[in-house]
């Protein structure tokens, strides 16, 4: 959440000279104006204008007015006019970029901050309100710079840090947003939304304690702050402590009806923890809710919602209307993914896999669930850690982070490097586990589970450097994966998957890249086929145990429960296939 922008400059409400009818009449419309009265003000800077149509000071408050009541294209056209009749007064360009920012314009709302700082170089509002015009373009880098200036001429606007912060996080620099935010509460203890952004960046970082500690503070503070409880239940989620969620989401909703951070977060509930009642009511209530700016989120919503209502049809629609729109918000389409798989097939072709001594190093076992995303990586993960020897990691890095920390580490060469394995050892679980080491290093768990399909580029380098992991593939019909891919609404915004076909298409390549892998790392991989395991679990549970040289003991292996369970086929498949070129 974004800290609110500054309004109106009041320093800007100046008379100039009048007629004593008209400026008696002015100091009236001000002093209504300064009292909250707007309306009236409104009424008498026009009778001003009436007669005397230069008057700035009159056009300018008029049209800061109109802005304060909501009528924002009158606003712009007497603010405008403002100018034209004084084009060097940089408040007149702040308020007009104010407008511009309002309605969504924000190339025209950048272009107007200009104007005001390069006349008022000390004008903190101004630097501050252009860093969040240019946040919303996604010119995160001049957004800090502006944001930068705002700070050195003031640097205790505890706002100005949050918005900083939200920058910084945007570009997954989070260490530093939180600093930002740290800042912040520093300067105004009982900053709230310091504290549900700082809590959101640790649960993107993937440090899901610290941000759980952000998000009770925050409920704390305030009991009724609605975005604090969406925040935490979206943590539970990430632990998939559905009733925590539920219980979070529904706080939120009763303090705000129209969060829709709470109700997409309770669209993605597990289907026994809603009925068709409450999900017909969510949609009726999305439909009532300011939208946002986040088109395509809603659709996702919507769409999850009526396919719990079984309503696949409709939901589709609003499927292809989110994905068309996150397309058009990605621009030109990117081809980094493709890139992606290249130079990982580059590496193949050249890796000559370590060998590890039929006797598996002591240790704790690595096991590493690979595939694309809606392969039934996920499922697989819960089956196996109902087990309390196994430690479930869910996707506890930032994968790009780790893969670049994986590929720079270097493999024992020699006796004497062998010595130093035992660290290698713990530089790799670290690096894979950066914020669960307590967890990892507790002596009940033998085997550590990670679901991460980014890793794939560093799968080598995993069985390289780890002499106790195994690798387990997960592959599922193409077209089902894909659909099932296509139908998902993503944080970080994946540029395959918005497509039929290049969702398709990464899913085929992804598949196949998986099985020349568990071809060349032999006994320590398997691939495990998506509508076996659902089939039959037990028996591909046995499978993993037997590659691990594990032995569990007899347990239900029941998929019932299981939040990620889907059918063999997608119930999109139908209406995808009618979207891949013929």
């Amino acid at each position: 959440m974004s800290a609110k922008s500054k309004g109106r400059d009041k320093k800007s409400m100046k008379p100039a000279l009048l007629s004593p009818g008209l400026h008696e009449k002015f100091q009236q419309a001000l002093s209504l104006h300064q009292g909250g009265a707007i309306a009236e003000a409104q009424a008498l800077y026009l009778e001003v204008l009436k007669q005397e149509r230069w008057h700035f000071e009159s056009r300018h408050l008029l049209g800061v007015s109109l802005q304060q009541s909501g009528q924002l294209g009158r606003a712009l056209e007497n603010l405008t006019e403002a100018i034209r009749l004084n084009p060097h007064h940089a408040p007149a360009h702040y308020n007009r970029a104010n407008v511009l920012k309002e309605l969504q314009r924000f190339e025209e709302a950048v272009a107007s901050y200009n104007s005001a700082v390069s006349l008022k170089p000390d004008y903190v509002q101004a630097y501050s309100n252009r860093g969040n015009a240019l946040k919303e373009l996604k010119r995160f880098g001049e957004a800090i710079a502006s944001y930068d200036m705002a700070i050195s001429l003031r640097p205790s606007q505890a706002e100005v840090h949050v918005n900083r912060g939200n920058a910084l996080r945007e570009l997954k620099r989070f260490d530093e947003a939180v600093s930002c935010y740290d800042r912040a509460i520093k300067l105004k203890p009982d900053y709230i939304e310091a504290y549900c952004n700082r809590g959101e960046s640790f649960r993107q970082a993937k440090r899901l304690d610290d941000a759980l500690a952000c998000y009770d503070r925050a409920v704390a503070l305030k009991p009724d702050f609605a975005p604090a409880f969406s925040g935490r239940g979206w943590l539970f989620s990430e632990w998939e402590d559905w009733e925590g969620a539920k219980r979070d989401f529904e706080k939120a909703l009763l303090h705000d009806p129209g969060d829709l951070m709470a109700i997409s977060g309770l669209s993605r509930l597990p289907e026994r923890l809603m009925t068709d009642q409450r999900t017909a009511e969510l949609l009726a209530a999305l439909e009532k809710a300011e939208p946002g700016r986040d088109l395509a989120s809603l659709d996702y919503t919507r769409a999850r919602l009526l396919a719990k209502l079984k309503e696949y049809d409709r939901s589709f629609v609003y499927i292809r209307r989110a994905n068309s729109r996150r397309v058009i918000e990605l621009g030109e389409e990117d081809h980094s993914w493709k890139s992606w798989f290249d130079e990982l097939e580059v590496s193949l072709k050249s890796w000559k896999p370590r060998a590890v001594a039929e006797s598996q190093p002591a240790g704790k076992k690595l096991l590493v669930i690979l595939g694309p995303s809606r392969s039934g990586k996920t499922s697989l993960e819960q089956l196996l850690c109902r087990e309390s020897s196994f430690f479930r990691g869910f996707e506890s890095h930032q994968a790009d982070l780790a893969v670049a920390k994986l590929s720079s580490m270097s493999l024992p060469t020699t006796e004497a490097d062998q010595s130093s394995e035992s660290e290698l050892d713990h530089e790799v679980l670290g690096t894979l586990f950066p914020h669960r080491t307590g967890a990892i290093l507790e002596k009940q768990y033998r085997v550590l589970t990670i679901t991460n399909p980014f890793l794939l580029p560093a799968a080598h380098r995993i069985h390289d450097l780890y002499g106790n992991s195994c690798f387990a593939f997960l592959m599922r019909d193409a077209v089902d994966n894909a659909a099932e891919m296509f139908r998902t609404d993503y944080r970080d915004r994946l540029p395959y998957a918005y497509r039929p076909e290049t969702a398709l298409a990464y899913v085929k390549k992804y598949n196949e890249l998986s099985l020349l892998l568990a071809k060349m790392m032999h006994s320590r991989a398997m691939m495990i086929d998506y509508e076996r395991l659902l089939a039959s679990p037990g028996g591909i549970l046995s499978s993993v145990h037997q590659m691990l040289r594990f032995h569990a003991p007899n347990q239900d292996f029941s998929l019932a429960d299981d939040q990620n369970h889907r059918e063999v086929h997608s119930p999109y498949r139908t209406q995808f296939l009618k979207l891949l070129p013929r």
